[in-house]
């Protein structure tokens, strides 16, 4: 794992906080500009209370911004401000603050999990099955992966599920599954960075 670029709260920063301050749809907008690459000239500096970021976010019309977002660390809240029209917590903020968090979190990510992530990207859930998930375990330097189901005691079990009966459908049916409420696996948001990894099992056989 590589140091952050950006200042800690940006690593700290949830979602919900975001929606918070700049709304769902402008920030699902500013982060289809972060993705987009329209922000740069980024500097960070520090004052009483918080730190400041500024930035140039390039608009729709190529036309790019002064953009501000400050953090005032005792309330742990942001203040963005922007020369374009619409002046604070607009689209372009929640780009600048979208971009740093996602480069924090990608450098706070280990290697394993990143490659991983390439590795499963197109990975679609099949919707009716088992659930399955993979362990991750680094003994002696190595990565090593296990296939684990979801047992009766209401955890994941490595017992009954090996790498051989994931790499044929008819010795078992299996879904993509994610834990879930009430001690049971289930939809829902996946943690940033998490230990297990998972996968649906069918056409897909992750070999450590």
């Amino acid at each position: 794992m590589a140091n952050p670029k950006y200042p800690a709260w940006v690593s700290q920063l949830s979602e919900r906080q975001l929606v918070d301050t700049f709304g769902s749809d402008t920030l699902k907008r500013g982060q289809a500009y972060a993705a987009q690459s329209r922000v740069g000239h980024i500097a960070v500096g520090s004052g009483t209370g918080g730190s400041l970021v500024q930035a140039q976010v390039r608009g729709s019309s190529y036309y790019s911004y002064a953009t501000v977002v400050r953090h005032i660390a005792a309330t742990d809240t942001l203040i963005s401000t922007c020369s374009c029209p619409v002046r604070s917590n607009c689209k372009h903020g929640a780009a600048l603050v979208w971009h740093m968090h996602t480069v924090n979190m990608r450098a706070l990510t280990p290697a394993w999990q990143l490659a991983l992530d390439e590795v499963t990207a197109d990975a679609q859930p099949a919707g009716q099955g088992q659930p399955l998930a993979v362990s991750v375990a680094r003994p002696s330097g190595m990565v090593q992966l296990r296939p684990l189901v979801w047992g009766r005691s209401g955890r994941w079990v490595k017992t009954g599920i090996t790498w051989d009966q994931l790499a044929y459908p008819w010795q078992g049916n299996y879904r993509e599954g994610a834990p879930g409420g009430a001690g049971r696996p289930g939809p829902g948001p996946r943690p940033a960075r998490q230990r297990e990894l998972l996968l649906p099992a069918r056409g897909r056989t992750v070999a450590g």
